[in-house]
């Protein structure tokens, strides 16, 4: 991987906003292409397509977008239900950590 493809792709494999949801969801509704929309997101076209299919806008199966689009679901933990770093640092460590799981359970299916 080269300099500038490391530099493209700073958001690819990292936690989703609820703020960058929002976004790509306005983006996906314009129609804007899905390699604009991974470029704006610093994301690769394929962790596009796939929390796309996560947020419902796109089949299962086939991958074809949805038409109309479904209302804005957030998938994404709101920033108050995220781990804290030092929660993070601990659990690589192999240290134990709060139960968050009951806190921020949410389904991964569409409707």
């Amino acid at each position: 991987m080269t300099e500038k493809e490391e530099i493209k792709f700073v958001g690819a494999g990292g936690a989703w906003s609820q703020e960058e949801e929002a976004i790509l969801y306005k983006a996906t509704l314009a129609g804007q292409a899905v390699a604009q929309i991974a470029d704006r997101h610093g994301r690769t076209v394929g962790g596009i397509r796939a929390r796309q299919k996560r947020m419902c806008l796109r089949e299962e199966r086939s991958g074809a977008l949805i038409h109309p689009l479904p209302p804005l679901q957030h998938f994404a933990k709101p920033d108050s239900l995220r781990v804290p770093p030092q929660f993070a640092a601990a659990k690589n460590q192999g240290q134990s950590v709060p139960n968050r799981a009951a806190v921020s359970s949410q389904a991964s299916r569409c409707f």
